[in-house]
């Protein structure tokens, strides 16, 4: 009796020492695909589809005719590298501190930090190492004029995000040279000058670009009030976006016909280029106009008109420049 007693006991005792190790192991295992579902969403936050904005770095070099030179593309890749990190770092801040209104657009809702899969903690933390670490990686990767140009940007993206953005126009004029700052550092990285109407262009575009994202948010933003989720969206009209979107149209297309026709050699592909350019300012207008134009990138991924006229500009650039 005592020995058949015992046995059962044994066997418990070997159960319960068996089950131990299994269960230590499923709760490793749970911790662990927990820890990777929330990297997962930290990238999606980090928004890499969004880095498609930093092509611009190339613009500069490619329309200098220097793309093609080995030792210039390093700079120019580091360059678009270290404008990948800190805007990926910008949009995590951006998140975080704007989880709760963000809750009320049709769209953003979607944002991981908003949906609650990446805490306001973790979004700040790597906010911060993506901010300050493209200003540290610039300091040994590129030459100083753009480190200073990427710092710039830090500086004005950090604000945007505590509160510049709160304020009407400026707000869009923030972003629009945000876009021109990834122009200008791509011709620093290379040591290329830059011509006067490049800057028109790439400023003009740029703003052109931003205005059409704050017309399709007056036209969208139906979700709660204007003013919960973009406090200076509420002094925008759509008249004067409108207005805004035809006069930078039509400097953008002035300024690169002027470019195209006397600050690059008379190449015929060069000035062919001007038209399917203002095909592409055009299609993007009359997606703004519809309302559709909420992000530019997400246009220019969807839209096969702009992606055929874009395609086309930058062929007949490109033959232009390095091949006839």
């Amino acid at each position: 009796m005592t020995h058949v007693a015992s046995e059962p006991t044994a066997l418990s005792g070997a159960d319960r020492s068996g089950a131990t190790p299994s269960a230590s192991g499923s709760a490793s295992d749970a911790n662990v695909a927990s820890r990777s579902r929330v990297w997962r969403a930290v990238l999606r936050a980090a928004r890499p589809r969004q880095w498609t904005k930093n092509a611009l770095v190339l613009v500069a070099p490619a329309t200098a005719g220097v793309l093609d030179d080995p030792f210039a593309l390093g700079p120019v890749i580091a360059t678009f590298a270290l404008f990948c990190l800190a805007a990926s770092g910008t949009y995590l801040l951006n998140d975080a501190l704007d989880a709760p209104a963000d809750r009320l657009h049709p769209v953003k809702r979607r944002r991981p930090v908003a949906r609650g899969l990446v805490s306001v903690r973790t979004a700040l933390t790597v906010a911060g190492a993506g901010l300050v670490g493209a200003v540290a990686l610039s300091l040994v990767l590129v030459p100083a004029a753009v480190t200073i140009t990427v710092g710039l940007y830090v500086l004005l993206t950090v604000s945007y995000s505590l509160g510049l953005k709160r304020v009407p126009y400026l707000d869009a004029l923030i972003v629009a040279v945000g876009f021109a700052l990834r122009a200008v550092a791509g011709g620093l990285a290379v040591d290329v000058p830059l011509s006067n109407w490049f800057l028109v262009v790439t400023s003009c575009a740029a703003l052109f670009a931003v205005t059409g994202k704050r017309y399709a948010e007056l036209r969208t933003l139906v979700v709660g009030p204007q003013d919960a989720h973009r406090a200076a969206l509420t002094h925008y009209t759509p008249r004067a976006c409108r207005q805004m979107l035809v006069a930078t149209g039509g400097v953008t297309v002035g300024a690169y016909t002027l470019w195209a026709l006397g600050d690059t050699p008379s190449r015929i592909a060069v000035i062919a280029s001007i038209f399917p350019l203002a095909a592409a300012l055009w299609r993007y207008t009359v997606v703004a106009l519809a309302g559709g134009a909420g992000d530019p990138v997400e246009v220019l991924f969807t839209d096969r008109g702009l992606q055929a006229a874009v395609v086309t500009t930058g062929t007949l650039l490109a033959l232009g420049l390095y091949v006839t």
